[in-house]
């Protein structure tokens, strides 16, 4: 009799169980990834200010992408407040790409790579923990605490990368593989070095200013001798 049941248990199992996986099956990977996420929206880029009374970091509240810039007080005084929108920024105007007559392809973009376009990154405070330095689609902006008010600083072709201050006046940053820095009281540029050559695989990293920000030491990485490992993709 308990034999019977069981198996009567179980058959009903399979056949209510039976549409639910039959349903999951048939979801795609965009489905899966669909934002907002069950799991929910981590943070990402935390900063702590030099002072060490405010955390800047980029979330949503929505819990989907693209992030915005949040500010926390390290006390616990007061609760996350958002401080600037990515969709506040201007949307960069991208360039028209030649015609390449080898280029068969088309390129078609999801959600998911859509929502995470020109999104805002690279956050870093100001040395007297007024102002925060981030990027957007490879530009520098500015943004002062006081006001929200982001401030652009660079709009280039080539991206501006790995920027940080030097003291409350200057900013340095990378460009094509080399360093400059800029002055944000005139917006004046200078650049610092000229090894970098992506063709000849020369590479200029691991910048490190002094303490008084009157020097520089950097690296120069010859790469020319290294043999390429190629990895051939079984995926596809």
């Amino acid at each position: 009799m308990k034999n019977h049941l069981a198996r009567v248990v179980y058959v009903s199992f399979l056949c209510f169980s039976a549409p639910l996986i039959a349903a999951a099956q048939q979801l795609s990977v965009p489905e899966i990834m669909a934002e907002p996420s069950i799991a929910g929206l981590r943070v990402e880029g935390e900063k702590l200010s030099p002072d060490g009374t405010k955390v800047a970091f980029l979330w949503n509240s929505e819990g989907r992408h693209p992030l915005d810039i949040y500010i926390v007080p390290t006390d616990g005084s007061a609760k996350p407040s958002i401080l600037l929108k990515q969709s506040s920024l201007p949307v960069p105007q991208v360039s028209p790409t030649p015609e390449n007559k080898l280029n068969y392809g088309l390129v078609v973009k999801d959600d998911f790579v859509k929502d995470r376009e020109n999104a805002i990154g690279g956050l870093e405070w100001s040395p007297d923990s007024k102002r925060i330095l981030f990027t957007q689609n490879g530009d520098l902006f500015l943004l002062a605490i006081a006001d929200s008010k982001p401030r652009r600083l660079t709009k280039t072709q080539a991206a501006e990368v790995n920027a940080r201050f030097i003291d409350n006046d200057r900013v340095l940053y990378q460009q094509n593989g080399n360093l400059f820095v800029l002055n944000l009281g005139d917006a004046s540029t200078i650049q610092l070095t000229k090894e970098a050559d992506a063709a000849k695989f020369i590479a200029v990293g691991n910048a490190t200013v002094s303490k008084d920000g009157s020097m520089l030491a950097y690296v120069v990485s010859d790469n020319s001798k290294q043999r390429a490992l190629f990895v051939p993709n079984y995926l596809n």
